[in-house]
């Protein structure tokens, strides 16, 4: 058995109310199904269009949370998109330190920008390679 089916029980199992199951299993079926590639950028409103939604709700938010928190299905990264509007991807620990101090150095000029949580834009990341992998049923 993959992960990915030992999850979808587990969910299955514990949040069988309401739709946060049903995105949960959704969301997970589109990792499974798709490349690395497609499902290494998510955002909100990405993963809201992938089960079936036209914006974020609550029960969205909740099967997010499962996934990335109670499993490791999706990752939490985040975006700096300077002021100029060039992205670059930042690190865990990139991300920490501007989380935690609200500074960044910027990826190419050095400078210091203050007040960088505005520049902030967090994403999940499929976690493909996990949910593939075999597990015992024992």
């Amino acid at each position: 058995m993959k992960n990915v089916e030992l999850i979808k029980s587990q969910v299955a199992e514990k949040w069988s109310d309401g739709k946060t199951a049903e995105f949960c299993v959704t969301i997970l079926d589109f990792i499974d199904a798709h490349p690395r590639k497609e499902s290494s950028h998510l955002t909100f409103n990405v993963l809201a269009k992938i089960v079936g939604q036209s914006k974020v709700n609550q029960e969205l938010l909740a099967a997010i949370t499962i996934l990335s928190a109670h499993f490791t299905a999706l990752n939490l990264r985040f975006l700096f998109i300077d002021e100029d509007g060039a992205e670059h991807y930042l690190d865990d620990e990139e991300a920490k330190d501007l989380i935690q101090g609200d500074v960044v150095i910027h990826p190419e000029s050095g400078k210091l920008i203050q007040e960088a949580e505005k520049y902030l834009y967090p994403y999940y990341e499929g976690n493909k390679s996990f949910l593939e992998q075999e597990v015992s049923n024992a």
